[in-house]
């Protein structure tokens, strides 16, 4: 599974929107769009921030190809 629908998932489990997450990470929702429908990649660096708000490790929720 691509990183973008790791993260779609993982923000669906929790019931928000994209305009939401977006806002809280600092981004644009359009971008956020692209990245969950795998036309653009996330940086590192943001990869970290939706970890943190999601509480979760990037190594695990996003890398891991399990």
């Amino acid at each position: 599974m691509k990183i973008g629908q790791k993260i779609k998932i993982l923000r669906l489990s929790k019931g928000i929107k994209q305009k939401d997450l977006a806002k809280e990470i600092n981004i644009d929702a359009t971008y956020l769009c692209a990245i969950e429908h795998c036309s653009k990649q996330p940086s590192l660096k943001l990869l970290n921030k939706i970890a943190k708000y999601f509480n979760c490790k990037v190594e695990i929720e996003f890398l891991n190809n399990n």
